[in-house]
């Protein structure tokens, strides 16, 4: 049976249709492709069941064979980029495992063999290499620098799930590729990419749950986002110095030493103020 259509934003609580929710979340609340994903998947797996979504429309359902049907009945004109495809749902009985050595295995008792599925295409190109990927599959490949060898990027990508490696599964290497070996120069120069790009991930993170406290009118809602701006502050700070070859002046130096608010509840921070302008005069005329 089909699920329900619609769906409740999990940032806002909003309501509307699946197929809308992915772009509210992206405009709305400023989530990047890798969040979206993450909320597909939790959404797939509440309540205990698997569901799928067609690529096409976002529609969810139970199973695969609901898919099938869907595409049989919606989109067996345009599910392959255009190319029609069929999507009747058959079953097959094979009489020894010898033929099914190329099928997905679901053994009987009596070392039968049955197989339910369909196969249609939707969602791509008829081409293996346009198959959607999982976000984590799509997403790594491209963080890879341009100028490493083949050798390289094949290796790092078995390094990731060998379980996937065409030339694991049989035993072989990849085949030499001509090029200059990877320096530790090169390497250093990966290793401060990918902290770049986790940290656009942390600070798109950061904006979206920010960007909900706009919704929160309470005091505490604003002591929370100065307190960022606090830390983005201190950030560029870093930054600055660095740039400029000095040191950073951080605010433990220029003020009295206290607790650091890491360590002190979060309902206790309140009562940790700075001094006032006056009070800090009257500090320096007693001293």
């Amino acid at each position: 049976m089909v699920v329900s259509k619609h769906a409740t934003c999990p940032n806002c609580g909003e309501v509307m249709l699946k197929k809308n929710l992915w772009s509210h979340l992206k405009v709305v609340h400023y989530l990047d492709e890798e969040e979206v994903s993450a909320v597909r998947e939790n959404m797939k797996k509440e309540g205990g069941v698997a569901k799928v979504a067609c690529p096409l429309c976002d529609e969810l359902f139970p199973n695969y064979e609901g898919l099938a049907k869907h595409c049989y009945e919606s989109h067996s004109e345009d599910g392959a980029g255009g190319h029609p495809q069929d999507y009747s749902v058959f079953s097959i009985a094979f009489t020894s495992q010898h033929e099914y050595e190329l099928w997905l295995k679901e053994k009987y008792s009596d070392g039968s063999v049955s197989v339910e599925g369909c196969f249609g295409h939707v969602g791509h190109q008829l081409d293996p290499a346009l198959i959607r990927q999982s976000a984590q599959r799509d997403f790594y490949p491209r963080t890879l620098p341009e100028e490493h060898s083949m050798e390289y990027i094949v290796g790092e990508l078995q390094e990731v799930d060998p379980t996937t490696s065409g030339v694991a599964s049989v035993g072989a290497s990849p085949t030499p590729v001509e090029g200059p070996v990877i320096t530790e120069e090169q390497k250093r120069e990966e290793i401060r990419f990918q902290k770049v790009n986790t940290i656009k991930m942390k600070l798109n993170t950061l904006i979206s749950r920010c960007t909900r406290l706009i919704r929160i009118d309470t005091d505490g809602a604003v002591q929370v986002l100065d307190e960022v701006d606090a830390y983005v502050d201190l950030a560029n700070a870093a930054l600055n110095a660095f740039e400029m070859g000095g040191l950073i002046t951080r605010p433990e130096m220029t003020q009295p030493t206290q607790p650091k608010l890491s360590q002190i509840p979060f309902h206790w921070r309140s009562t940790l103020r700075k001094p006032s302008a006056s009070e800090g005069e009257d500090i320096l005329s007693e001293g």
